[in-house]
Parts: C-alpha cells; structure tokens; sequence
C-alpha cells in the first residue's frame, strides 16, 4: 500500500498528518513475504467529522511461523478545539 504525500498545486500549503496504526500482536514478517490486507475509511454514522477505520490484514504461514491474521476497527475522533494542546 502506498500513499503521495505530493502537494497538488506549488502554492498549496503543505497539510500533511500522520498517523501509526499499532496491532494487538507483533507480526513476524521474513524478506520477501507479503501483507496482504485492506483499509477502509468512513466517516462515522453519528458524527460525520469521526472516522471509522477498519484494517484487515493477513500474513501467511511461513517455517515456524503460524499464518497471522485479524481484523482491527479503529475511530478517529475529532477533539473540541478547546481540547487542543499547543506547543
């Protein structure tokens, strides 16, 4: 999976954020296995600036290595700007 961070136009400021997605487990991959999965992002039901994000992912079994597989739903929130914390 791959993602530009590339702005589209020069005078566009740039707006880019980042985000680490962590799973329950630590996953065993070896050099030249693959993830294979999917990610899905909604805005929530309830609260359309909230996102819903489901990670999927599978890695296959590989020597001592058990198949590893889950599926992991996560909610973005979005804080009050009262809440914000400035540096």
């Amino acid at each position: 999976m791959g993602f530009s961070a590339a702005q589209a136009y020069k005078s566009d400021p740039p707006h880019r954020r980042q985000t680490v997605f962590y799973t329950q487990d630590a996953l065993t991959v070896y050099k030249g296995q693959s993830i294979n999965g999917s990610l899905t992002c909604s805005p929530n039901a309830r609260n359309n600036r909230d996102l819903d994000i489901v990670i999927s992912y599978n890695v296959p079994a590989h020597e001592s290595t058990p198949e590893q597989s889950d599926i992991i739903q996560y909610k973005m929130c979005v804080l009050p700007s009262s809440s914000r914390v400035l540096v």
